[in-house]
């Protein structure tokens, strides 16, 4: 799954991000969701990001999705300084960052076609001509394992299984680099879930895609990642290998991640 290139594909350096709690007539206190983060992801690569409810890692990724825009702080992606780009400049590099959600219901267009899903992205962007962009959407649901003949469609004949499959092939429509997986595989069965790790591994070897993996089963970590990046209240307090994290966590925040077993998924 790593990439023998030495350059990174995102580097993060000294992101803070602070929101403010409680209602605007009450006294109202800052809470630091990013404390000076600095992270590292290399192409090719799947980097799980754990840690318990509150530890920053939704917004962190959605900083790094050009969702949020943080405080203070550098955010390289494939060279490129992001938060210093004029806003024309960073509406095109967005489309290289697509994000994969947990409820893949929710994330898809009750009224569209399987096909309109996968053709929406082209369509905003005004790439390809419409029967280019019909082609495409027959391919991408093919490359995901859904039968062409299924385009026409709604999400809800779909299973949960074949949405997030759906989900999946949107997200490739316009050629990310980046994939953001916030929990794709949370309420599938394990053989659908065994299913879907494999289809994205294919896929990441076929397009040379990395992962940025929001998760808290520790199992699926284990097979699905290169590196584990731990946080805790804004932070990341430690960064190493699958094979490092697990054989010796140097964290106090990591060793009760271990052993309780799981690391909550919202953060």
């Amino acid at each position: 799954m790593t990439s023998l290139k030495s350059k990174p594909l995102l580097r993060v350096e000294g992101l803070t991000k602070t929101y403010l709690s409680g209602q605007w007539w009450e006294k109202r206190v800052a809470v630091n969701a990013l404390d000076r983060v600095n992270l590292t992801l290399e192409p090719g690569e799947t980097l799980a990001l754990v840690g318990k409810s509150g530890s920053g890692k939704t917004t962190l990724a959605m900083c790094v999705a050009m969702l949020e825009k943080p405080d203070s702080g550098k955010i390289f992606f494939d060279g490129q300084d992001v938060l210093a780009l004029q806003t024309s400049k960073r509406t095109l590099l967005r489309p290289r960052i697509q994000l994969i959600f947990q409820d893949s219901a929710a994330a898809l267009p009750a009224r569209f076609s399987a096909a309109q899903i996968i053709e929406e992205p082209l369509a905003i962007r005004r790439r390809c001509s419409a029967k280019e962009r019909s082609h495409l959407a027959l391919d991408l649901m093919e490359k995901v394992g859904l039968p062409p003949g299924w385009a026409n469609r709604r999400p809800h004949q779909f299973s949960g299984g074949e949405r997030q499959r759906l989900a999946i092939a949107r997200s490739l429509a316009l050629l990310p680099s980046l994939l953001i997986l916030d929990e794709p595989f949370t309420g599938l069965d394990l053989s659908i879930r065994a299913q879907i790790v494999n289809l994205l591994l294919a896929l990441q070897a076929d397009l040379s895609l990395t992962f940025l993996y929001i998760s808290h089963d520790l199992d699926l970590i284990q097979h699905f990642s290169d590196h584990v990046a731990v946080m805790d209240r804004g932070r990341i307090v430690e960064h190493a290998s699958v094979a490092d994290l697990f054989r010796d966590p140097q964290h106090v925040a990591t060793q009760a991640l271990l052993a309780c077993g799981s690391a909550y998924s919202h953060g």
